[in-house]
């Protein structure tokens, strides 16, 4: 898989280098198409690893006492306190969010508690599991120190193209939520902390797996 995703990047690499030198319109055009090619062969394999790092608590426990246990230990590693809440109306989702689904919201939930952790110097930490007719709804709230300029900043589907430069991991959080058809926001102010939200549609036939790994 590395040896691959190495094999491509230099290809990329190669090939990009070659239409910087000049040359000929259709032949930039055609190495242009292919260097576009091995990239998303590249997104394509790189979205089935991160499926497959699949968090061991979610096959043992379940979503929300694996976060629970996350907590837990967040709080006791860290001297922090660390809670979970659980609407009532969580429990009736059933299988409808599918073990892919749930690992993507785990290491969702897992980066913003690192971040708060690691960078926000938070001493509390409140993590949300909730839903209605419409969506699910997860939420990460801090009172750490915030960040500067990040107010409500999109990181959903639409707004895949815009490069979040504050905070670790939010592209990793931004990708996991594109996959999930969901869309992420950030809010945070200076010294007020951070609330990372996810809202997930629940139109979409999650217990359906990719195309690709079906296929493969």
């Amino acid at each position: 898989m590395h040896d691959e995703t190495l094999q491509e990047l230099v290809a990329v690499q190669i090939v990009l280098s070659t239409v910087a030198g000049g040359g000929e319109p259709a032949a930039m055009k055609e190495a242009i198409n292919q260097a576009r090619g091995l990239v998303a062969n590249q997104i394509t394999s790189l979205r089935h690893l991160i499926v497959e790092m699949r968090p061991f608590a979610l096959d043992q426990l379940g979503l929300a006492p694996a976060l629970e246990t996350l907590c837990r230990r967040t709080g006791e590693t860290f001297g922090l306190e660390a809670e979970l809440r659980v609407g009532a109306e969580w429990s009736r989702l059933g299988d409808e969010l599918s073990p892919e689904a749930q690992a993507h919201i785990y290491r969702i939930v897992q980066e913003a508690v690192n971040n708060a952790v690691k960078h926000a110097q938070a001493s509390r930490l409140l993590v949300e599991l909730h839903s209605d007719d419409h969506a699910i709804k997860v939420a990460v709230r801090d009172n750490g120190r915030g960040m500067a300029h990040q107010p409500s900043t999109p990181v959903g589907r639409s707004a895949l193209g815009t490069v979040v430069s504050t905070g670790t991991g939010l592209s990793a959080m931004r990708e996991r939520g594109h996959l999930l058809d969901g869309h992420l926001t950030v809010d945070s102010t200076p010294g007020e902390g951070t609330r990372v939200s996810l809202l997930i549609p629940r139109h979409a036939k999650r217990r359906s797996r990719p195309k690709d790994s079906a296929s493969a």
